[in-house]
């Protein structure tokens, strides 16, 4: 896991949580002193998972939601995401919307859609879209290797552009505890 910070806004210590699947219960600590977590860390956030119709990207979706979070699920699977939208626990109205992440295009029109009908910006940002083609060099054609780029490293440049961009826009005040960008490496290649 690669983290992508957009000025000196700091991690939200909760978010650790999607990695871990930390326990809401107390913890044992050194001395045997406890520490309890908060019940909804990320209540009045509002988070970004590209990829989120299935894989890692909907479990990511499950953890947030359940700890608070209202989510826009986007994905080039957009009924798939509608139904990850709408099994998603908690009371926020969660939010399933197209986006193909390797076109600019694509992103922009994500963005704009969630700023006509959200006040704030994201402040959780999780890039989980992604593709994996099995080929060696030998036999990886262009447009094979073209389409891996696209989608795994043009769509999570693109997606943290527009994302940094709307966090900085003018009279936008995140949440205390900043907001976060997360990119997902799952493979040791792109």
């Amino acid at each position: 896991v690669c983290f992508c910070w957009t000025r000196a806004w700091t991690l939200q210590p909760a978010l650790f949580s999607v990695y871990f699947a930390m326990e809401t219960s107390a913890h044992n600590m050194e001395g045997g002193m406890k520490m309890a977590t908060l019940a909804k860390p990320f209540l009045g956030s509002l988070a970004l998972v590209t990829g989120g119709a299935s894989g890692i990207g909907e479990a990511v979706c499950q953890v947030l939601a359940a700890e608070g979070a209202t989510l826009v699920v986007a994905d080039k699977q957009l009924e798939a995401a509608q139904k990850v939208a709408q099994s998603l626990p908690g009371d926020s109205k969660h939010l399933a919307v197209y986006v193909d992440v390797g076109d600019s295009e694509s992103v922009e029109n994500l963005f704009s859609v969630v700023r006509g009908l959200f006040t704030s910006p994201f402040n959780i940002v999780v890039n989980c879209a992604g593709i994996l083609r099995f080929s060696s060099v030998v036999d990886c054609s262009d447009e094979l290797f073209d389409d891996v780029m696209r989608v795994n490293l043009k769509g999570t440049f693109l997606v943290n552009r527009a994302a940094s961009q709307d966090m900085l826009r003018p009279g936008v005040t995140l949440p205390e505890g900043g907001a976060a960008i997360v990119n997902w490496v799952l493979e040791p290649r792109v």
